[in-house]
């Protein structure tokens, strides 16, 4: 899942919508989004059908289209580890997130509790720490208010925010008592090392040459993921009335559209990789005959083992191989497969 956070007012919904195509009510004032809003934003990716010289009959020119779901969460403000602006509810939704894009305003015209100012670079530099400063201070201060003394109960109090015990176990073993299991800095390396976090700067079509210049500049330096981009020129790509401007306008400002963002997100930042699994070889169907008909989402490191699990808890149980449909080879259950490859999976169910 991928969680849209930032502060209030700086576009997170009107981004929402542009990725989406959902409707999300979008307003010029501090939390016009209380309760999530949840929809998916759609990747495009090769079929694989043609190199089997087969039809699919679910790819448009030889693409497909894979679903990811998108999480826009309401906006925070200055203090929200201390229950500021319902800080603890809207936290809680965010660490559940596997992907945490946070959207900056770039113009810095946005105080600390997304009121309007004059442009500010500082604000900007604050905007971009603001995200993870107040995860990891609520995360301390719920880690102190349960009582966690020992790793063991670390473990299993992180593991609902997507957090493995083995990265837990492994930044956490050292510790000379459980009073540290609260630190700062730990914190905010489990955080960085269980999230992938993306700076979007939103609102760029606003900024001066020399604002941006200045921005992009020291992040390239700082070595942070971010991609520049504008919301509102995006949507305005599907307006009939403003389309040619917004395409001009996004192409003089060097702007990808938000689709394209998603995919390098996806495949080149968090590496994840999407497996066709089929029952039946060569004539790669299921047990209805359908060609090629699902897709599943592993990550990086994801083997044929993880792929059986994701098909089905039993078939993950009682793995015995998987067969490469290209070249008919058996594949071992810790073999790491790769985007877009085709594998059968035999079992003993």
């Amino acid at each position: 899942m991928i969680g849209i956070v930032g502060k209030p007012n700086v576009g997170k919904s009107l981004l929402f919508n542009v990725w989406s195509g959902e409707h999300a009510k979008t307003s010029n004032y501090p939390f016009c989004t209380i309760d999530p809003n949840k929809g998916c934003g759609w990747v495009e990716i090769k079929c694989p059908c043609a190199e089997f010289e087969k039809t699919c009959g679910r790819c448009t020119n030889g693409q497909r289209s894979f679903p990811v779901q998108l999480v826009d969460i309401a906006g925070l403000v200055e203090h929200a580890s201390e229950g500021h602006g319902m800080g603890n509810r809207f936290l809680a939704e965010i660490l559940e997130q596997e992907i945490l894009l946070e959207i900056v305003d770039a113009t810095g015209e946005l105080n600390n509790q997304g009121e309007p100012q004059s442009p500010s670079l500082d604000q900007v530099w604050h905007d971009i720490e603001f995200i993870p400063t107040e995860l990891v201070r609520w995360l301390g201060q719920l880690i102190e208010r349960n009582g966690i003394r020992t790793l063991e109960r670390l473990e299993t109090f992180l593991r609902s925010f997507h957090i493995s015990p083995a990265l837990i176990h492994q930044l956490f073993r050292d510790v000379a008592n459980y009073h540290q299991f609260s630190d700062p800095v730990r914190l905010r390396e489990l955080l960085r090392r269980s999230k992938t976090e993306v700076l979007i700067l939103n609102k760029v079509d606003r900024c001066s040459s020399e604002h941006l210049q200045q921005l992009v500049a020291r992040l390239k330096k700082d070595g942070r993921p971010f991609f520049c981009y504008s919301a509102l020129l995006d949507f305005g790509r599907s307006s009939e009335r403003h389309q040619g401007q917004a395409i001009e306008r996004m192409k003089a400002l060097q702007l990808r559209p938000g689709s394209i963002i998603l995919r390098e997100i996806l495949f080149d930042l968090v590496g994840v990789k999407i497996i066709f699994p089929v029952k039946h070889l060569p004539a790669l169907t299921d047990d209805q005959g359908s060609i090629l008909p699902d897709m599943i989402l592993l990550p990086r490191d994801g083997t044929c083992r993880d792929l059986a699990y994701r098909i089905h808890e039993e078939i993950g149980t009682h793995f015995i191989r998987g067969i490469d449909a290209h070249t008919h080879l058996f594949l071992s259950a810790t073999t790491i497969l790769t985007h877009r490859q085709v594998v059968r999976i035999v079992a003993k169910v």
